[in-house]
């Protein structure tokens, strides 16, 4: 820190020196107090470019709460999609069906080991009510024709 004050005190001298040497009313003046103050600025921002080092800020690493901020996003997400993909089968399975909404109720289970390539891994069905009668054979079929999963059938 002594270095970089000995710096600014030295270039400041010079520049004011150099002020006091140079005549008022010459055209050359104008130029030369020009330069020693661009000189000066730049001898006083040295701290900022010590920064960057060939162009390229050195930040510290946030590698591991960035990946765990990631993973929270990921997990969010996913919840998100299986609670909305049980609505949509369950209404899907309700309208195929011929049941009552109230009667069905269908919770979708996705595999994210992937998150590039994530699918319904499996989806269980509680029947209730009159929906118990329905035959639990055409519907694992459907299901796991149509989302391509392991199917579970629970009865209330």
């Amino acid at each position: 820190m002594s270095a970089y004050m000995t710096a600014v005190i030295v270039c400041a001298s010079v520049t004011a020196l150099a002020g006091i040497i140079m005549p008022g009313d010459g055209a050359s003046s104008k130029y030369i107090k020009y330069i020693s103050g661009l000189v000066t600025l730049c001898v006083m921002a040295t701290p900022f470019f010590e920064l960057f080092d060939g162009g390229k800020i050195e930040l510290p690493d946030f590698s591991i709460e960035t990946n765990q901020y990631e993973f929270d996003i990921r997990e969010s997400v996913i919840e998100r999609a299986e609670a909305s993909l049980s609505a949509t089968v369950t209404d899907d399975i309700a309208a195929v069906f011929n049941l009552e909404r109230s009667s069905v109720d269908a919770s979708v289970t996705l595999d994210s080991s992937d998150f590039d390539d994530v699918k319904i891994a499996s989806v269980t069905v509680t029947l209730r009510g009159g929906a118990v009668w329905t035959d639990a054979e055409s519907l694992t079929e459907y299901i796991s024709s149509s989302y391509d999963c392991e199917v579970n059938i629970s009865y209330e």
